[in-house]
């Protein structure tokens, strides 16, 4: 499942919040959005945070139905 998918779904339960946008912090490349941190800057799939934030919810067992099974490949 695409990481923006996970993204609205773990933000519709509550799950997370999104970072507060600073001040210039929107970058120059308009073909890269974010919808994690809501910047041009880099895509939501290749956002470390949102990665890193997926990882930890998978573990604490609020995303383990995300998580690839042995038998998923």
């Amino acid at each position: 499942m695409p990481q923006e998918q996970i993204l609205k779904e773990v933000y519709n339960a509550n799950l997370i919040t999104y970072p507060t946008l600073i001040e210039g912090q929107l970058g120059p490349d308009r073909t890269k959005w974010c919808g994690f941190h809501k910047i041009y800057e880099h895509n939501t799939q290749k956002c470390l945070a949102l990665i890193r934030q997926i990882e930890y919810l998978t573990k604490m067992g609020p995303l383990e139905k995300y998580a690839w099974k042995k038998s998923d490949h």
